[in-house]
């Protein structure tokens, strides 16, 4: 089994302290209508937009396989993009229009 490296700058996904609620305001927009995977992959990209999808698996708790499929629907949904190649670019949140 292979041993994923959690990124520094995430201390911990489940729980919320001042600063992650501080971070929520936009994702908390975005989040209707999504499932649990998708809401944590929106808050992790909010904190970290360089993060890989692997990473991303590893904080999420599911298999890449299940991040593409979500980010798909994210992308789908206009409310994720992808700015840059995959190595050395970035994940962009996208505001929704009201």
């Amino acid at each position: 089994m292979e041993t994923i490296k959690i990124h520094p700058k995430v201390k911990k996904v489940a729980g919320q302290d001042k600063e992650e609620k501080k971070n929520q305001g936009l994702v908390e927009e975005l989040v209707e209508g999504l499932v649990e995977s998708q809401k944590k992959i929106l808050d992790l990209v909010k904190k970290l937009p360089s993060i890989s999808k692997k990473e991303l698996a590893g904080h999420v708790g599911i298999s890449e396989t299940a991040v593409d499929k979500n980010i798909a629907q994210l992308k789908k949904k206009r409310l994720l993009r992808r700015v840059g190649p995959d190595k050395g670019g970035h994940w962009e949140l996208v505001k929704p229009k009201k």
